[in-house]
């Protein structure tokens, strides 16, 4: 250990693609075992006000930077109630910059 002050913010990351039966708990499962220099701060799936339905996708916040990194890396198409999942840092503000990301298919259209 030794040194270091606490950097700042917690880290959020985006969690895409994940089953519609996933549920907070089960994100909080999955990525708990990376908060080792931090705490795993919130694992929420996000879910539609009206129907309180999942909509897909969640977000885990790390107060670690290192804890963030190794669960992107580690999970980030990994599989999870039976989807591979999309990880990444969530930058927080939508300010300039958000760039175009890693490119990939430009997948514009398809809600599938």
């Amino acid at each position: 250990g030794g040194g270091g002050g606490r950097g700042g913010e917690a880290i959020s990351l985006y969690v895409g693609n994940l089953n519609f039966r996933t549920e907070n708990r089960d994100l909080e499962h999955a990525f708990s075992k990376f908060a080792k220099s931090g705490r795993l701060v919130e694992a929420t799936v996000a879910t539609d006000r009206e129907t309180q339905r999942s909509r897909g996708f969640g977000f885990v916040k790390f107060e670690s930077k290192q804890d963030a990194d190794d669960a992107v890396a580690e999970m980030d198409g990994a599989d999870l109630g039976g989807r591979n999942i999309r990880v990444n840092i969530s930058r927080p503000g939508g300010g300039r910059g958000r760039g175009r990301g890693r490119g990939g298919g430009g997948g514009y259209g398809g809600r599938g």
